[in-house]
Order: C-alpha cells, then sequence, then structure tokens
C-alpha cells in the first residue's frame, strides 16, 4: 500500500518503472532450472517467509535462501568442504501449515534436513521468543562420508532481508562492535546472538581459528560479512546420522541476564518442537476444519490462518495487528477479511481485544472511522463501511450481547456520520475522498460507499440483536434511501455496463494528486464487488459481468494487475474470485483461485504488488511477503469455495440469507473415494458439519448444524462438470433450481446421480493459454499514459488437443511454465540473458577488506566534511 503514496515519479518519454520512481534493475526472466519440479512451488525468485508466534515484538525471516534474519543479526549455513550456502528456495511448512520450516537436499551420498521454528522459552506467552534450528545429515551412501556444516554470523545478507520497521530494532551497524567466542554461544557487544553445540570447532571469521575476542575492524566485518563460525564435521558410516542444533534469541539477551541465558542453553529441540506442534494444533482447534483432496488447497486456509497471526504484534505491552511483514502498522481496509478469518478460525478475542479496539480509537468526534495508517494526516471517509461491517459481524458471529451492547454506540454514532454524509450531499453518497491509495482518484469511490452500504445493513442486524426497534427502523429506512443513491450513481456512471472505481465524475493523474501521472491512477480495485460480498446488485446483473469482463482484460499470469497491467497483484484477484462464485461460473472461479494459488510461495505467503508481468517474478526488496491482507483473503477464498453466506441484501433482510455448501467443488476433489469435509465450519448462521463423498453413480453429503439462527435454506450447487439426473434428501423441503439442490436446513443427507459432462474437461489448457495471449499488455509510458498493446489469443501448432484434461493446481501450474519457459526461450534467442537464482556466498578475506574500506572509507569522507 505504502508505495503508491511515495513522491514524484520521474521517468523518460517511454520507460517502465517501479513505484519507487527507480527502474528495476532487470526484466528478464529466470532460468527454466529455477524451479525444482519435485519440491513444493514457489512462485517468486526469491521469497521471504516468518517464524514467530503470535503477539511477540516482531517475527524471524526466513529469507529465500534460508537464512535466519532477526533485523538484529542473521544467522546462516553453509554445508560441504567447499562452504556451500544452504539454498532452500522452495521451502514448506510443517504439514503444511505449521511455521516450523523444512527443507532437504541431498549431494554426494549425504542427505542434509533443515528445519526451523520460534517458541517462547517458557510456558508464559510473555516470555522471550528462541528461534531454534537443526540440521540432520544421513548417510544414504554405501560408503563412508564426511558431513560438514557451518553456521556463521551476519549482521545482514542484504539479498531480500527486510530490516525497515519503526517499531523494531534499528540500531545502525558498527564496525567497531566486540565479537566473543564461547565453547557454544557467540556474544556481540556483550549480547548472546546465538548458540551451537559443544564441541564444534570455532572461527572468527571463515578460515581463521578463534582464539580470543576481536573487533569488527581487525576483520573488516560489514553488515554483509560472515563472522563467529561453529564448524561441525563428522564422519558418517553408511545409515548414520548426525543432528546439530543452533538456537538463537529473537533479540539478543544481555550477558547478565544469566537466568534466562541458562534456560536457553538447556532448552530441549525435541521438546520445544513438540510444544511448538501442540500449541499451533490447539490453536486451530476452534476454527472451522476443511478436508479438501487437495494438499495445497486446503494448507492454504490453515496457512493463511497462521500468516495473519504472524503479524500481529506486542508492543510496549499493547497487541496489535499489522498487514505483515512489510506493513508494520495496520490498514484498516483489511478489516473485513481478517474479521471474517478470525471469526471463522474460532479467534473473536483477537478481533475485541486488538483489532476493533484500534479502529474505535479513531473514530473522529462526528462519527468518522479515520484510518491514520493510509489517510497519511487527512481526514477521509476510505474505511466508514469497512469498520461497520466488522465490527457488526463480530457481533453477529459471536452472539455475545455484552460485546454488542458495548460497540453500541460507536457504531450508531457512525451511522450518524452516513446520515449526516448521505442527507447533505449532493448525490446521497460518502464524501469525496482524495487520492490517497489503490484506486488513486479523486472523488466519490465506488468501493467506498458499497462497502459503506453493507456495513450499515450488517448494523441493522446488530440492532435486531439487541432488540433495538427503533434503530432498526431507522437504519432500514436509510439502507433502502441510500442503495438507491448508489443504483442511481451506478445508472449514471457506468460504461457499456462497466462500474468504474469512481461515481460520477472524479479525477485522475495529475489532477488526482500531484505527482501520479494517468498511468498510475484509475486503478481497479474495489469496484467489482457488486454481487458478493455488498450484494449491491443481482448476480445475474449484466452490468457484474461486463465490469469483470472489462477489468479481466488487463489481467497477466491469470492473475489482476495494478496500474493499469504495470504489476501483477495477487491478493486482490480474489475479490474477482468472490464475483464469479456468486454467479455459480465454478470453472472461472477455480481457474483465477489456482492461478493466485500459484503466485503464492511455497508456505502458501503471499505478497502484494511490484512483480511485473512475465519478467523476473521479483518483487520491489523493501515489500516482501508474507502479506497478512493478502494472506487472509487467499483463506477466505478456500472457506468460500466451500461455504457462503448470502442473499438477503447482507442479512437485512433476514429470510431471504442463505447458505451455500459444496458451491465451488473441483475436479480434483471429485472422484470415487475422495472425499470433502467441514467440521465445525463457523458462519454467520453457528456452526456446520457436512461432508461430500463421491461414488460410482454420483455423491452422498452429510448435515448436521448447530444454528442459532437459521438460514433461509441449503444451496448446494452441482459441480460444473457433472449434470444432474436424481436426487433425494431428507429435508422436509427440497426443490431443483437449475444446477443447484435446495434444503431446508433439517437435511441430514442428500443423495445425488449424475453423469460426467466431458466436454466441460476439452480445451482447458487451451482456454488457459488463450487468457494468457489475449490479455492486454502493458508496453510503458507515453507522456504519463500507459501504453497498452491489445491482446491478440492464439493457439501454436500442436497445442490444441481433444484429450480431456480436468482443472486442478498442477494444470494451472504446468501450463503457466509451458508459456513462461515459451517466452524465456524467445528472450534468449534475441541473445537475452536469462536470470538463475542463487544465495549470498560466504566472503573470503579479500572480499571482506575490499568491501569493508568501501563502506567505511566514504564513512570516513563524511565524518570529514563535517
Amino acid at each position: 500500500m505504502k508505495y503508491f503514496l511515495l513522491g514524484l515519479i520521474t521517468y523518460g518519454l517511454l520507460i517502465s518503472y517501479d513505484g519507487y520512481g527507480q527502474e528495476k534493475k532487470s526484466t528478464s526472466m529466470l532460468a527454466s532450472a529455477t524451479d525444482d519440479a519435485k519440491k513444493e512451488w514457489n512462485y517468486l525468485a526469491k521469497s521471504t517467509t516468518v517464524i514467530g508466534m503470535p503477539f511477540q515484538s516482531d517475527v524471524t525471516q526466513v529469507t529465500f535462501d534460508g537464512a535466519l534474519f532477526t533485523r538484529y543479526a542473521e544467522l546462516c549455513f553453509f554445508w560441504g568442504k567447499n562452504n556451500n550456502p544452504v539454498f532452500a528456495r522452495q521451502k514448506t511448512f510443517f504439514d503444511g501449515w505449521i511455521p516450523i520450516v523444512e527443507y532437504s537436499w541431498e549431494d554426494a551420498g549425504l542427505k542434509y534436513e533443515l528445519e526451523y521454528f520460534a517458541d517462547y522459552i517458557d510456558e508464559d506467552v510473555a516470555s522471550p521468543v528462541v528461534n531454534f534450528s537443526k540440521i540432520k545429515v544421513t548417510n544414504v551412501a554405501a560408503h563412508a562420508a564426511t558431513a560438514m556444516l557451518k553456521a556463521a554470523l551476519r549482521h545482514n545478507g542484504g539479498d531480500y532481508r527486510y530490516e525497515s520497521d519503526p517499531y523494531s530494532y534499528n540500531e545502525p551497524f558498527s564496525p567497531d562492535w566486540n565479537y566473543e567466542m564461547t565453547s557454544n554461544a557467540v556474544i556481540r557487544n556483550n549480547y548472546f546472538i546465538y548458540g551451537f553445540e559443544q564441541g564444534a570447532s570455532r572461527q572468527s571469521v571463515p578460515g581463521v581459528i578463534y582464539k580470543k575476542a576481536f573487533s569488527g575492524r581487525q576483520y573488516h566485518i560489514t553488515k554483509r560479512a560472515e563472522c563467529c563460525l561453529a564448524v561441525n564435521e563428522k564422519l558418517l558410516q553408511p545409515g548414520q546420522t548426525v543432528e546439530w542444533v543452533f538456537k538463537m534469541p529473537q533479540v539478543p539477551v544481555a550477558t547478565a541476564q544469566t537466568a534466562l541465558l541458562k534456560k536457553i542453553n538447556q532448552a530441549s529441540y525435541s521438546l520445544h518442537k513438540a510444544k511448538t506442534i501442540r500449541y499451533w494444533q490447539d490453536l486451530m482447534q476452534n476454527a472451522s476444519q476443511f478436508k479438501i483432496p487437495e494438499a495445497r488447497v486446503e494448507n492454504a486456509y490453515k496457512a493463511g490462518v497462521v500468516h495473519t497471526l504472524l503479524a500481529t504484534r506486542n508492543r510496549q505491552g499493547k497487541k496489535y495487528q499489522t498487514d505483515g511483514l512489510p506493513y508494520s502498522d495496520f490498514f484498516l481496509t483489511s478489516v473485513p477479511e481478517m474479521t471474517l478469518l478470525y471469526l471463522s478460525a474460532g479467534m473473536p478475542q483477537i478481533l475485541e481485544e486488538s483489532i476493533i479496539p484500534d479502529a474505535l480509537k479513531q473514530q473522529q468526534e462526528n462519527g468518522l472511522y479515520f484510518d491514520r495508517a493510509v489517510a497519511h494526516g487527512k481526514i477521509i471517509p476510505a474505511t466508514q463501511g469497512h469498520i461497520l461491517y466488522s465490527i457488526a459481524m463480530t457481533a453477529l458471529y459471536t452472539r455475545d450481547a455484552a460485546f454488542a451492547q458495548s460497540i453500541f454506540p460507536s457504531i450508531a454514532k457512525g451511522i450518524e456520520f452516513l446520515q449526516t454524509s448521505i442527507d447533505s450531499s449532493r448525490y446521497g453518497l460518502l464524501p469525496p475522498c482524495y487520492a490517497y491509495d489503490a484506486e488513486m482518484i479523486t472523488g466519490h469511490y465506488s468501493g467506498q460507499n458499497f462497502f459503506a452500504l453493507m456495513g450499515l445493513r450488517s448494523c441493522i442486524g446488530v440492532a435486531r440483536l439487541l432488540n433495538k426497534k427503533e434503530d432498526e427502523i431507522r437504519w432500514t429506512t436509510l439502507a433502502n434511501k441510500y442503495e438507491q443513491n448508489i443504483l442511481k450513481a451506478i445508472d449514471a456512471s457506468a460504461k457499456d455496463g462497466y462500474v468504474p472505481t469512481g461515481l460520477y465524475n472524479y479525477l485522475t493523474g495529475q489532477k488526482a494528486r500531484e505527482g501520479f501521472d494517468e498511468c498510475m491512477t484509475d486503478a481497479d480495485w474495489e469496484n467489482m464487488i457488486l454481487a458478493y460480498p455488498t450484494e449491491i446488485l443481482a448476480p445475474t446483473d449484466s452490468r457484474v459481468t461486463a465490469t469483470l469482463k472489462r477489468i479481466r482484460k488487463d489481467y497477466a499470469e491469470g492473475i489482476m494487475t495494478y496500474r493499469h497491467g504495470m504489476y501483477l497483484h495477487q491478493y486482490i484477484t480474489s475479490n474477482m474470485i468472490q464475483q464469479y462464485l456468486a454467479q455459480g461460473d465454478g470453472f472461472t472461479a477455480l481457474k483465477d483461485f489456482y492461478h493466485q494459488l500459484l503466485h503464492s510461495g511455497s508456505t502458501m505467503e503471499c505478497f502484494e504488488n511490484l512483480v511485473k508481468p512475465w519478467t523476473d517474478r521479483q518483487v520491489a526488496q523493501d515489500c516482501p511477503p508474507p502479506h497478512a491482507w493478502g494472506g487472509s483473503k487467499q483463506a477466505l477464498t478456500v472457506r468460500n469455495l466451500l461455504l457462503m453466506e448470502i442473499g438477503g441484501k447482507n442479512g437485512m433482510e433476514s429470510k431471504n440469507r442463505e447458505l451455500w455448501l459444496f458451491n465451488c467443488l473441483s475436479p480434483e476433489w471429485v472422484g470415487i473415494g475422495k472425499k470433502v469435509e467441514m467440521k465445525n465450519a463457523i458462519t454467520e448462521f453457528g456452526k456446520i458439519t457436512a461432508s461430500f463423498s463421491a461414488n460410482a453413480q454420483g455423491a452422498n453429503y452429510s448435515f448436521s448444524n448447530q444454528f442459532h439462527t437459521q438460514p433461509a435454506y441449503y444451496r448446494i450447487r452441482i459441480p460444473y462438470f457433472k449434470k444432474l439426473i436424481r436426487f433425494s434428501s431428507d429435508a422436509s423441503w427440497q426443490k431443483r433450481e437449475a444446477d443447484c439442490i435446495l434444503l431446508s436446513t433439517d437435511a441430514t443427507k442428500l443423495s445425488v446421480v449424475w453423469n460426467d459432462d466431458i466436454s466441460a474437461h476439452l480445451h482447458t489448457v487451451e482456454n488457459v493459454l488463450m487468457d494468457y495471449r489475449g490479455a492486454n499488455k502493458f508496453k510503458g509510458v507515453e507522456n504519463g499514459k500507459a501504453i497498452i498493446e491489445a491482446g491478440k489469443p492464439f493457439l501454436l501448432p500442436g497445442e490444441k488437443s481433444n484429450e480431456v484434461r480436468p482443472l486442478s493446481f498442477e494444470l494451472i501450474k504446468n501450463t503457466f511454465l509451458y508459456e513462461y519457459n515459451r517466452l524465456a526461450k524467445e528472450k534468449a534467442a534475441k541473445g537475452e540473458l536469462l536470470q538463475t537464482v542463487a544465495p549470498p556466498l560466504m566472503l573470503n578475506a579479500s572480499q571482506r577488506k575490499q568491501l569493508f574500506e568501501s563502506e567505511f572509507k566514504t564513512e570516513k569522507k563524511e565524518l570529514a566534511n563535517e
């Protein structure tokens, strides 16, 4: 988000630039050898994940290559006699979602297995967090082999290490720091940095045996240089294993804290690992449980919850949510998705203890919810509806009357602001807003008004919950009036059915905000959320379809772009997927979701922006993943494939509110013996447990619920690749409606008989390729405007096939790689050098000296000039 708002951008007449006003170092593509097909897929060339615990002061970054970076220091590893740096680009989480990083590789008959995790040193969640690392080496050869491993200290390896956080450690590196090594510990300036096992040999810097404490200047230590090495070596017989354990506190510990240091030294790796696994499993016990026979999809939900939790912080005893690694603050625009994710995960206490109180503190006297993170000092109505909706949904999900009563004055005040705005506006809308972020327009934002109406409607449910009849009636009248105002605005603003980013007249380019040319403004963002979740228009409305069609032309690599095709935008694609789900277009919804998942990392981490389509697959170094809002949107999309509440104008007309179940099943999940389950899935109606299992003739469904509020009925959609013949159920009321089965909520079972629709699986790959090639292409900028080349779909000889190829993540991944590598070969044939990804190498003495003199001679000159 923040990069949308940086100052003046300068460029030549025809130049491709990034959001920082700088040319990216390369627009080349990656060599095909970058991706190891045997390991978990990882889109970004250099992706970061994190380990840690909720509400600690900061997390530890696990860099693309596999180093541990805390902002205070970096622990890195080298193996073999040639000091090969560990390179764990396609690392994974334990069981696909628990934040214990795993990676393995083999070389010369030795198998290396890496594990990293973080845990509180005590049972007390306020105790310090320690990073635990273990590298296990097994001789899998038929002959003896020597295992060698070196652990080393750096301050910052430099390559995709994110050290900027105003709330975290920011002491500048000093070449005058002192370093000391004991028999099992590294001390820097009287602080314990990392521990290693007794018996390791020690080196001050590579190749220099440690004899006594030294200063950084003595060995030309820069931020990038390795020092304080623990060297481990063991001859292994066939089948023999050795394990080396390392411990690194997230915050260095003063040597005077002897009791804490003793605890760290005595901490059992195996016990803390078991404790960490149990912690996360217990934490997820109250969450909606989804079992999906496609591991990456199932893991995306649970890992999304984990990444969102790991974006929480404790600052001076106060709990905060952030937007993840690149954003130390929290943008209230993220609140709706994070709210629903925490509610679905059975964690409303996080909302009640941190997110909602923080939002309430920002409410102005006139009732406006102010978002300090995004508004840059100005008072704007950017998140009025977002906050009203999130507070209301928390009350409606939990049915906590005491909580609802406590927040009611705030939402009443917030609705007063809406009432005043509507009554005083020429158009009956929220006040116009300056170009602050995202859409980057000045005027009446479409998305802001859509969210505001949804928030207002949701608050009516809170009034009902508290039996405040007068407020319910008054707010319902306001909601109906506001709805008509918005529909009138859409009628006046839509062009060829496309609903734009702003309603009525709005400003773009330099007129919207100085320093932002036309190509940097008027970006599709939340103008498409028409059918879901806002229910502004019916899913069948032609304007929904026209808006999706228009935005889809600017897709690249199968997902949405930002700034008219300039950059990929992974998580905002969720907004499009939700519309296709609402429309019942399962094929397109799944195709887009699999592409969103394709652009995730190997621990399901999400990025935000600044990746140029069909180039190097790299984000800007100061906007790395994991992005918490992205993770929450991706996780909720998984939920919505199986479970959605929809209808009745966001529940304002409660008798028309439906619960959709198994509404978008993938061909990969439907087959004899395959089963899709949801257990204690949390909805706004209460909890539901349901299962789907396929058989030779069709499928069987089962349902049980614990509802506090009854939906109108269940809606079960037949998969797009099946043709329903007949069904039977024990429901007291049942009906077929096109490709859907409607059941009263007393149903406990449903049996369906269907036939395969083989035609649904024909030309799947060709469809994806035509999407790629038919999309518009951003080609540069001229006079401040984006140069767009219209896409022309085509197929090459041999690409058309009548083979049955059902949609799945693997199909999307392989089709993407086919196209990516085809384009890379074209570039290589023209003489362009394809990029490879490599970890930072160990510096030798000459390199250390050269780098030191380069950095600190400059420092001396600056001091002299002063």
